[in-house]
């Protein structure tokens, strides 16, 4: 949470929200990636599962800033909905694919790969 407010905080001086919100979910990707390979040791998975939480957490509270900037009155309400409509689609079909992943390949590490590239392609 700390780290939100750091974060937020620098955003909102700067005015710069893309490249904060880019930035913060980029280093979540990394977190995801690492995971993937660090499953055996349980420390090191609880430290990224950590960082990637907060790096996520720092992204969205900037991300959600955006539309409003580039959007004004029902525009912005509508850019806001769909933004969120996107969100809570992924979230609802994501663990069904990670399941999906596991299932076949009998490990998480494709799925959390495959999830790293979906979370990088949106910084895009």
């Amino acid at each position: 949470m700390a780290v939100m407010l750091v974060v937020e905080g620098h955003s909102d001086r700067t005015l710069e929200r893309r490249w904060q919100a880019a930035d913060a979910e980029f280093a979540a990707a990394c977190c995801l990636i690492a995971l993937s390979f660090a499953a055996a040791n349980p420390y090191v998975v609880i430290v990224l599962l950590a960082l990637m939480t907060g790096a996520h957490y720092c992204g969205l509270t900037v991300f959600y800033s955006i539309p409003s900037i580039y959007l004004s009155g029902p525009a912005a309400t509508s850019g806001i909905a769909m933004v969120t409509t996107m969100g809570s689609f992924a979230a609802a079909t994501s663990p069904a694919m990670l399941g999906w992943i596991k299932t076949i390949t009998g490990s998480l590490d494709l799925g959390l790969q495959i999830s790293a590239v979906v979370v990088t392609l949106g910084d895009w």
